[in-house]
């Protein structure tokens, strides 16, 4: 249940950066990092909103410096997704459900250039898709571990 709720409270907030890696483990995997900010009326807003690892299946470090506004969205996958240039959009839908095969979750998210084109989108275009989602954590900038890959 929890999990397929707390990320949606990103919704309209900018994403800053994206990076990935790929994790030095026996079995194949990789790690999906996205920073998000939200302008400062919205961040007042999510100031309260309690912000959890939604699994403990890995634990990583932070080496880059995040922004003090920022919120990081951590997603592992077995499988490497390429990332469009999605930097400076909004994100505008985010989806995380069940996979087509029912073991692992599947993430959705849909950006746009401005937030008034958020409520009249059809999001088409800019949209990303992580399947199969095997960990999904939720940082605010302060609860980062020390060192992301």
């Amino acid at each position: 249940d929890a999990i397929q709720k707390e990320p949606h409270f990103l919704l309209s907030s900018r994403c800053v950066r994206i990076w990935y890696s790929k994790r030095t483990t026996p079995r194949e995997l990789h790690n999906y990092y996205f920073e998000f900010c939200f302008d400062n009326d919205q961040q007042i807003k999510q100031e309260n909103i309690q912000i959890e690892a939604l699994s403990s299946m890995f634990q990583i470090d932070n080496q880059y410096m995040i922004d003090k506004n920022s919120y990081i969205l951590h997603v592992i996958c077995s499988n490497f997704v390429p990332m469009g240039p999605y930097m400076g959009l909004i994100l505008s839908k985010i989806i995380l459900n069940v996979s087509s095969d029912y073991r692992y979750h599947k993430l959705k998210m849909w950006f746009d250039s401005s937030k008034l084109s958020v409520q009249k989108s059809k999001y088409n275009d800019s949209v990303v898709i992580i399947d199969p989602v095997l960990c999904l954590r939720v940082y605010k900038w302060y609860n980062c571990p020390a060192n992301l890959d």
